[in-house]
Parts: C-alpha cells; sequence; structure tokens
C-alpha cells in the first residue's frame, strides 16, 4: 500500500479547548486514473484519521504542554516555538469565526 501521511494543524480556541484541523497528502499522480488513485488514498488516509480519532482524542484532551520541561531531542522545536511566537500575527492567520 502507498504511503499516507496525516499532519496536525492544532488551534488553542478561547474556550481552552483546541481545534484539530487533520491535513491529508499523498502523491500526485497523472491522468485520469491518477487522479482516481490519488483521491481514493486521500479518502483512505480520512477514513483512517476518523477511525483512529475516538482513542486519539482522550489522549489528545489530556495532554499538557510545557515547553520548558522537555527531552533534550526536543531542542529544535522549542527554538522554533520560540521564533514562532516573536512573530507579529498576519491578516490571514487570525482568527475569524
Amino acid at each position: 500500500f502507498p504511503p499516507l501521511h496525516m499532519i496536525y494543524a492544532y488551534t488553542p480556541l478561547a474556550s481552552g479547548k483546541t481545534r484539530i484541523q487533520p491535513i491529508y497528502l499523498t502523491e500526485k499522480r497523472q491522468g485520469f486514473f491518477g487522479w482516481f488513485v490519488t483521491r481514493f488514498l486521500l479518502l483512505c488516509t480520512k477514513l483512517a484519521y476518523y477511525a483512529l480519532r475516538g482513542e486519539d482524542g482522550q489522549i489528545y484532551d489530556n495532554i499538557r504542554f510545557n515547553p520548558h520541561v522537555i527531552l533534550s531531542i526536543d531542542t529544535p522545536l522549542v527554538e522554533y516555538m520560540n521564533y514562532v511566537n516573536k512573530l507579529e500575527p498576519s491578516e490571514w492567520s487570525k482568527a475569524s469565526y
């Protein structure tokens, strides 16, 4: 089975909850058959996400992240977070809901 990729974008909400936006990726294929295969694989990825969402949701609801208490292997992540936190929000990144 070809590789299927899921990326998660997390947005903190004012209510204290987190909105999770799954992003599905697969290779873009040429031609009508390729288009069909690509769409089928994206659908499979989406179905896998929904099948696992309930179990993962229980874990996500209890995750508390503290950037000051991390493993040394996560240092690049903390450096990136510090960089992002210093950026000015752009118009497209401001919540409109």
